[in-house]
Formats: C-alpha cells, sequence, structure tokens
C-alpha cells in the first residue's frame, strides 16, 4: 500500500447527508502484476466486504476500495491520511452546474431503463441493458476526464444510482442473463424421459 487517501464529496464542500466516505488503498500494481485480473480480484473483493461490513464514521458509510493510483479532477478533493495532509485541497468556490439539463437526461435514462426492464426476450433485455450500462460507464467517464466531479455526465450518474436506477438495470441485466442460460423444463419431463 503506498498511500490511503479520503475524497469525495465528504472530503470537499459537496457533502450530503447520502455521502459516504470514500477511502482508496493505493495499491503498486506493478509488485502484483503476476496475478491475473487483479482490477477485477479487487472490485469483487471490495463487494463482498462491504456486504460483509456495515461501518461507518459520524453516521457516513465508510466504503473502502483498491486501486494503483488517484485521478485527480476538477473539483475532487484528496487527502492522504498516511501523510496527514492535502494532496489536493477542497475548493469553497462553486461549480456551475446546469440542473436542467441533469434532471432530463436523467430521466430519459430512467425512462430507458423501465422500458428494457419490460423486454420479454431475454436476449434482447440482456443486450439492451449491457449496451445502456456500458454506455452510461464511458459518458461518466468522459465527463470526469473533461469536467470533473460535477460535469454533467457525473451528476446524471450519481442521481441513477441515488434512485436506484443503477441497480435497477444491474440486475435486470444479471437476470436475463441468467434466464437465458436456464433450462425450463421440470424434473418430472426428465425423468419421463429416461
Amino acid at each position: 500500500v503506498k498511500d490511503i487517501l479520503f475524497t469525495g464529496s465528504l472530503a470537499n464542500y459537496g457533502w450530503t447527508d447520502e455521502s459516504d466516505i470514500d477511502l482508496h488503498l493505493i495499491v503498486d500494481y506493478k509488485n502484483l502484476k503476476d496475478i491475473p485480473f487483479l482490477e477485477d480480484y479487487l472490485y469483487l473483493k471490495k463487494k463482498k466486504w462491504l456486504d460483509g461490513h456495515n461501518i461507518s464514521i459520524y453516521g457516513f458509510e465508510v466504503e473502502p476500495f483498491a486501486k494503483d493510483e488517484e485521478n485527480q479532477y476538477e473539483y475532487k478533493a484528496i487527502y492522504s491520511i498516511m501523510n496527514n495532509g492535502w494532496v489536493v485541497p477542497p475548493r469553497k468556490d462553486k461549480p456551475t452546474i446546469d440542473f436542467e439539463t441533469v434532471k432530463e437526461k436523467a430521466a430519459s435514462i430512467m425512462n430507458d431503463i423501465d422500458m428494457i426492464v419490460d423486454i420479454k426476450d431475454n436476449e434482447k433485455q440482456f443486450k439492451a441493458a449491457e449496451k445502456l450500462k456500458n454506455k452510461l460507464g464511458g459518458l461518466r467517464s468522459i465527463g470526469l476526464a473533461k469536467d470533473g466531479e460535477y460535469s454533467n455526465e457525473n451528476l446524471i450518474y450519481k442521481t441513477l444510482r441515488r434512485a436506484g436506477y443503477l441497480d435497477k438495470l444491474g440486475d435486470t441485466k444479471d437476470d436475463a442473463f441468467d434466464a437465458k442460460l436456464t433450462i425450463k423444463e421440470s424434473k418430472k419431463v426428465i425423468k419421463e424421459q429416461r
């Protein structure tokens, strides 16, 4: 572990009652390069850890995550716990936010997700859910790189997550995948065929 960083909205001036404590463990991937699927492993390890633990500080959930470097975006405060100091200090000036665009785009994507949930064909539903999930991840990354934490794309993503629509999309994708691989013959039919 090279550093432990506190970041996210609680490290900055943009926190809300629903914020969590983003605690990033910066790991030197070069020393771990022989481990295949390292990023997937660390993500799944985080998910499993969060499923089994409920740690909070002053009522805010702690969400640890291991990664090899911390991206620096505009309006993103980063505090080094190991070095006891700011890597990037928080900013008090307020970013310009296009609330109408965020609201309209988020509502449109929520409608898209609801339409995907209603698709009856498992193969089509899976493909549509996967395509939208990939698109949303890409848009968020582009927004963060271009305009930082307060980009429209990142705020739309956070709106969808807070409203439960990212979970809804992910669950729909997983259910469609499971359903398309499931064979729906009863045990009775199988016994009769023997």
